[in-house]
C-alpha cells in the first residue's frame, strides 16, 4: 500500500502560543520566520507524567522574555506535526509540558526545553521533540530546512535520524543508499541528517536498514511530486515498535525555466535581378 503523504496547512491557532513584543517592521529583511513542530517521543516516555497519554503541551516564546503563566500553549501528540507557526526573526526559547499541566512563568518546571539558534527573516525551521539513541531519553532539536524552489519535475527529499535507532542508511528497496549512516541527533546533531537530494517526480519505495543490512525496517512507497519538498523524520523507537517515518510535505514550487533564445533573425532574400529592356534607336 503506498504512504500518503500529506501537506500540513497554516494552523491559525498556533498565533496564540507565541508572546511577541514591540513593533512588526517591513520590507523583505524582516520576512517572518515559519516554525513547525514534530512530536516523535512515544508513550514510553511519559508514562511518569500521570494519564497514558502522550499529549503535550507546547510554549514559544522569545528568548529571555518568559511569560508562559500568560501564553497559550498548542498541543498535540505522538507522530503529529503542527504548523507553521508565522514568527518574527530571532531566537526563540521553546517549553514541552504534559497536557493541561500550569507552567511556571519562566518555563524552570518544564519537562523539555530549548533555545533555538538566531533563526533568520524568511527561514523555515522545525523542532523535534525525539527520543536518544536507547530511548531512554529525550530532548528537542531544531532543523533549518531548504525550502527553495525544486528543479522543473523534480521532488527535494531530505532523511533526519531522531528515533531511538543506531546508525542507519535511508535506502531504496533495491539497496541505493540515498542517505548513508545517519546518526541520532542526540549522539551526533551534524550526522543526524545530509543535504537534501533532488530526484525525478516518481514512486519510491523506501527502507532504513543498518549500515551492515542486520536490521532493515520497510517505510513503504512515497509518491514524490515536482515542486515538493519531502521532509521525512524518524520517530519512536525500534525495539519499543514505535518507530515510524514521519513526513513532513512543503510545496516549494519550481525554479522557472530559463528563457529560450530568440530566433536569429533570418537573412534578408537577395534581389532577383531584372533583365534590361532592348533599347531600340533609328
Amino acid at each position: 500500500m503506498k504512504r500518503a503523504l500529506i501537506s500540513f496547512a497554516a494552523i491559525a491557532a498556533l498565533g496564540a502560543s507565541l508572546v511577541t513584543g514591540g513593533p512588526s517592521a517591513t520590507g523583505a529583511q524582516d520576512a517572518p520566520v515559519s516554525v513547525y513542530a514534530v512530536h516523535g517521543i512515544p508513550q514510553s516516555l511519559f508514562d511518569v507524567l500521570g494519564p497514558p497519554t502522550t499529549e503535550v503541551d507546547v510554549y514559544a516564546v522569545p528568548s529571555g522574555t518568559g511569560g508562559l503563566d500568560t501564553a497559550t500553549p498548542f498541543s498535540f501528540s505522538f507522530g503529529e506535526t503542527r504548523g507553521p507557526l508565522e514568527v518574527p526573526a530571532g531566537a526563540y526559547d521553546v517549553f514541552v509540558y504534559p497536557t493541561g499541566a500550569i507552567p511556571a512563568a519562566d518555563g524552570s518546571d518544564a519537562t523539555l526545553d530549548l533555545t533555538t539558534p538566531s533563526l533568520p527573516a524568511g527561514a523555515t525551521a522545525v523542532i523535534v521533540a525525539q527520543l536518544n539513541e536507547a530511548g531512554d531519553g529525550a530532548q528537542l532539536t531544531p532543523f533549518v530546512l531548504d525550502t527553495t524552489p525544486t528543479a522543473a519535475g523534480s521532488a527535494r527529499v531530505q532523511a533526519f535520524h531522531t528515533a531511538a535507532a543506531p546508525t542507519v542508511n535511508v535506502e531504496l528497496t533495491d539497496g541505493t543508499v540515498l542517505f548513508p549512516a545517519l546518526q541520532n541527533a542526540v549522539t551526533s546533531y551534524a550526522d543526524a541528517t545530509a543535504d537534501p537530494i533532488e530526484v525525478p517526480a516518481d514512486t519510491y519505495p523506501l527502507q532504513v536498514a543498518t549500515p551492515d543490512g542486520g536490521v532493515v525496517v520497510p517505510l513503504g512507497d512515497f509518491d514524490l511530486s515536482a515542486g515538493q519538498a519531502y521532509f521525512v523524520f524518524a520517530i519512536g523507537s525500534v525495539a519499543g515498535q514505535t518507530f515510524e517515518a514521519l513526513p513532513l510535505v512543503l510545496d516549494v514550487g519550481v525554479t522557472a525555466p530559463a528563457p529560450a533564445p530568440a530566433p536569429a533573425p533570418s537573412p534578408a532574400p537577395a534581389p532577383v535581378p531584372v533583365e534590361a529592356a532592348p533599347q531600340f534607336t533609328g
